[in-house]
């Protein structure tokens, strides 16, 4: 498939999360020109019609009742002219933290997954789609417990994917590439932490104890990215939060969220997303 270029979608007030109704409307190829990515993760439940699925360079085709997941961070979208969507959008953290025993990202291995070894749908899962009916109920309703109560709905659709991804890769990967599959989890949940911090591969790597080499190869070989452009990605994601969310001035967002010098924050972040930081924070084309 040949994957035009695509745009940043700039989300700001969905943390912890979101979940919204959509209807796409469009052909295929008009939807395909609206590739777009954006921080944390995403889940998509096919309420109603067929439509394809364009995720990280692949196209696949869904239908009603089928659950996706995927890194939101990707590009990604979906087209069809009779399909309505329920999408939640969900800040990574929040599914870091959502397990009770520290260190188990459980609830984040089908998104890392979807990047390299799975596909990122559960077919004909109408159980999911109903609970993603209930939680977005819940979420759009006046209750003042809506939204906590639409966020553990939420997190039972995150179990039921996680388990149905765990069966999945017990028949489809070996032992060594779940051992290294935990490393890269445990990078991920390092790099969401400690984005801020003057850390760079080697610092990574003596964190984990082990090579350079070592971590930028497994970590490229399962998220099809380095931890470099992985840790910058979460910087921007935290700037762009900053920079429309408060007046601070881009020096003091630059340097709270890791960047060592202006010049290079606003280089980065306009390659990234494709805007200045003050076209942003304005409204204002460049």
């Amino acid at each position: 498939m040949q994957v035009p270029d695509y745009k940043y979608t700039f989300l700001f007030d969905d943390k912890p999360f979101f979940i919204g109704r959509f209807k796409s409307g469009v052909m295929v190829q008009e939807r395909l020109e609206q590739l777009h990515h954006h921080i944390g993760l995403e889940i998509m439940g096919i309420n109603q019609g067929d439509a394809q699925l364009f995720y990280n360079g692949k196209e696949y085709p869904v239908h009603a009742g089928d659950c996706i997941f995927l890194d939101a961070m990707l590009p990604h979208q979906t087209a069809g002219p009779n399909c309505e969507t329920l999408v939640v959008h969900l800040d990574t953290n929040s599914i870091i933290n959502a397990h009770v025993q520290m260190g188990d990202q459980v609830l984040l291995q089908p998104f890392i997954f979807s990047r390299t070894c799975i596909d990122p749908i559960l077919r004909n899962r109408p159980d999911l789609l109903k609970m993603l009916a209930d939680a977005h109920a819940s979420f759009s309703s006046a209750s003042r417990f809506g939204k906590i109560d639409a966020w553990s709905k939420v997190l039972t659709v995150l179990i039921g994917i996680a388990a149905a991804v765990h069966d999945t890769l017990q028949t489809t990967v070996t032992p060594a590439w779940s051992r290294e599959n935990r490393l890269v989890e445990q990078i991920v949940e390092f790099l969401n932490v400690n984005y801020a911090q003057d850390i760079d591969l080697e610092g990574i790597a003596r964190h984990f104890a082990t090579t350079p080499s070592r971590v930028s190869h497994i970590f490229k070989k399962h998220m099809n990215t380095s931890p470099i452009d992985y840790r910058n990605r979460i910087r921007i994601d935290n700037a762009i939060a900053l920079i429309t969310n408060s007046d601070f001035k881009f020096s003091y967002i630059a340097g709270k969220c890791g960047f060592k010098s202006l010049p290079n924050f606003y280089v980065l972040f306009r390659k990234t997303t494709g805007v200045s930081p003050k076209s942003l924070r304005t409204g204002r084309s460049d």
